[in-house]
């Protein structure tokens, strides 16, 4: 038996001053950006046929108006495409029909 109460429970004292630092220690958390990679990497991605734009919103509105006021039959990603796929001249570059990109001659701006 112990003589007295302070020898019984004198380790206590340092045993908590080594545990405060040990869950100082250990008491990290996770970044969250870690868990939604795992999260994503096990879904597969499936490849799309279609191409989409994302815009701000001042932009997809400017393009709606210029859509509206010139081409109101076509689709706002479509008009999109067309006006990528032109030259300097205003040729589409692609054709719909045989789904391929046309050469244009730099200085007359014809097909060739």
């Amino acid at each position: 038996m112990t003589q007295s109460r302070f020898e019984a429970f004198g380790n206590r004292s340092i045993g908590l001053a080594n545990a405060e630092e040990v869950v100082a220690t250990t008491k990290i958390s996770k970044p969250k950006n870690k868990l939604k990679k795992q999260n994503s990497d096990s879904f597969p991605i499936v490849p799309t046929k279609q191409i989409t734009f994302s815009l701000a919103p001042t932009i997809r509105k400017i393009l709606k108006e210029l859509r509206i006021k010139n081409e109101p039959g076509q689709s706002d990603a479509r008009y999109l495409s067309n006006l990528i796929y032109r030259d300097k001249f205003g040729e589409n570059l692609y054709d719909e029909n045989g789904k391929q990109m046309f050469e244009i001659d730099p200085e007359t701006g014809e097909k060739i």
